[in-house]
Parts: C-alpha cells; sequence; structure tokens
C-alpha cells in the first residue's frame, strides 16, 4: 500500500507484519477512552500530557482510539511524540442496523468527516472502521450476510476514495464466520476475554484455545493479528494468592501469560491491553461504578499490571 508522501513514510501491509517505511512494527499499547475523574469526558490537555507520559513510562508504542474519534488535540501531541495511533470510528456493535440503507448513508457520511479531519496527522497509522460489529447469530441468513458485506464494500470504498496511504481495520469478536468481512480490510484487530469472559477463572485451560481461536481468524483471512483487547477486571488494592479474578495478580498473570504466548506466533503483530485505565461505565449488574480492565486506575495510579508490562515492553525482546 503505497503512500501519497513517500518521503515522510511508507505503510505497508503482508500477510503477517506491518511495515512502517520498510521496518516492522511490534504494537504495545491500549485501547482508551476519554474518561478522568471529575471531568468524565471532557477534554483536559494536562490530560493528554500524562497519559502519554504513562504510555512513554511503561514502553507502549500505539494505542487504538476505542471507540470513537477523539480529540483532536490527543492527535497534534501523538504527532510530536511519535506515538502511533488507530483512529476508529464511532461504530459500536451496529449489528441489525447493518441492513438498513438509512444507516448506511449517515455511516458514509461519519467516515468522511472522520478522515477528512485526521488524514493529515501522521500518528495516524491505520484506520479502525468499526468494532464489534455483529451480535451472535445476526448473520445466519445468507441476506443478512450480503446486506453486512454491502454495508462494508460501501463504507471501504469510500474510505480507499479518501486515504490511499494507510491500512484499514476494525475490531472483530465472536468467530471467523460471524466476520465475513474482514476479508475486506488488511489486518485483523481481534477482541478476545479468555480467563475472563469465556473459560472463566481458568486462564492456564483456555491458554491454547485462545492461540487456536486467533488461528482461525488467520486462516480464514490471512491477515496480521493485532490482539486489540483482551485482559481482566481487578480492583486496584486487591491482592490474593493463589490469584483469583479481580485480584491485581489475576489481572497481571492474564495479560502476561497470554502477551508472551502469542509472542511464539508469525502472524501476531502487537496488543493492545485493554484498556489504559479504569473507567466509568452505566449502572449494570455486571459492573461495579467502572469498568475496572484499566492498567491504571482511573487518577493514572499504576496496578501491578502496569508493572509487568513495563518489564515487559522495556526487556528488548519485543
Amino acid at each position: 500500500m503505497g503512500c501519497g508522501s513517500e518521503d515522510i513514510r511508507n505503510i505497508e501491509t503482508t500477510k503477517t507484519e506491518f511495515l512502517l517505511n520498510g521496518k516492522p512494527v511490534h504494537f504495545k499499547g491500549f485501547g482508551k477512552h476519554e474518561d478522568f475523574d471529575v471531568i468524565g469526558k471532557g477534554l483536559c490537555h494536562a490530560l493528554i500530557v500524562k497519559d502519554y507520559d504513562l504510555m512513554n513510562w511503561i514502553g507502549a508504542n500505539s494505542y487504538r482510539t476505542s471507540h470513537y474519534p477523539y480529540a483532536e488535540e490527543w492527535l497534534e501531541l501523538a504527532d510530536k511524540m511519535g506515538i502511533l495511533v488507530i483512529s476508529e470510528n464511532p461504530f459500536v456493535g451496529l449489528g441489525p442496523r447493518l441492513y438498513k440503507e438509512s444507516i448506511l448513508e449517515k455511516a458514509l457520511g461519519v467516515v468522511e468527516e472522520h478522515m477528512r479531519r485526521d488524514r493529515n496527522h501522521p500518528c495516524v497509522v491505520m484506520w479502525s472502521l468499526a468494532n464489534e460489529p455483529n451480535s451472535p447469530g445476526c448473520l445466519n441468513d445468507p441476506s443478512e450476510r450480503e446486506s453486512c458485506l454491502h454495508f462494508y464494500r460501501s463504507l471501504m470504498a469510500k474510505a480507499r476514495e479518501l486515504d490511499t496511504s494507510r491500512p484499514f481495520t476494525y475490531a472483530a469478536h465472536l468467530n471467523p464466520d460471524d466476520n465475513p468481512m474482514a476479508s475486506l480490510f488488511d489486518v485483523l484487530c481481534i477482541n478476545k476475554y479468555f480467563g475472563w469472559y469465556e473459560w472463566t477463572a481458568r486462564l492456564e485451560d483456555g491458554l491454547e484455545p485462545m492461540v487456536e481461536k486467533l488461528e482461525e481468524f488467520y486462516d480464514a483471512f490471512e491477515k496480521p493479528i493485532i490482539f486489540a483487547e483482551f485482559g481482566a477486571d481487578a480492583v486496584a488494592g486487591e491482592h490474593h494468592l493463589p490469584e483469583v479474578m479481580f485480584s491485581e495478580e489475576y489481572q497481571s498473570k492474564t495479560v502476561e501469560t497470554q502477551y508472551t504466548r502469542l509472542l511464539r506466533e508469525p502472524w501476531f503483530i502487537g496488543a493492545h491491553v485493554w484498556n489504559f485505565a479504569d473507567f466509568r461505565v452505566g449502572q449494570t449488574l455486571n459492573r461495579v461504578i467502572f469498568n475496572r480492565k484499566g492498567v491504571f486506575t482511573r487518577s493514572r495510579q499504576p496496578k501491578l499490571v502496569a508493572h509487568t508490562l513495563k518489564r515487559l515492553w522495556n526487556s528488548g525482546d519485543v
């Protein structure tokens, strides 16, 4: 995939690599949210500096703007600091709405607005057009699958018209057969929570099934894979041995065990831990005020997993 300004940079993808100026990139970073104590999702310039300082401390080189384009100030500082950004559209869990032409028309406008605003930021190295767009069984009918493919063919046609210099992805979950549109994209971003939502509390037992599931995606589409969301909730200050769910030890072990195992796979080009920091969520029976999968607390203090990642990402092995 060529770049219009090859004197600045060139981005290419192969079946097993993401190349920036001819050199393979291993993505080390996070899914994030614009969220912080007191201000919620409000823009805070000091927070941008703080978060990037923490990314530098931990050894991260990238993040995804899950699940919407962030304020442009985030990109402006990333440009200066050399942080790589996967910039994502605000399409989350579209499900049956994929079949509506009225939704497609709106989506095309959003894609154009997003990409025209952000395409001149060199930090943006890839576009993500959606997050977990399908629900289980929503593509069982052949006409539904064709509607889904029509939706994404249309989005991709508009997106490639706007930018020929960058690859495209979306964050997939479920199974390869639930993601036929993945064939249209350049990189696979896969969200899977083995040891948490799947193989719950059975981290070791679920390790090889996790690898097998990602390999199913690779075998189906032959695209390089970023483990775009994985991890476990941890209540800050909750310690327990042996490791149990919601303890800092369980979160740390989940991230280290799964990440280091995937380093052995040729199609694995990096990981974004979910999430950079704990964030506020709506009231449900499943969560106590926050999604607590953050590597840092909502106030940006490190959990045990932060020190684990700092060791892994600064070891020189990746």
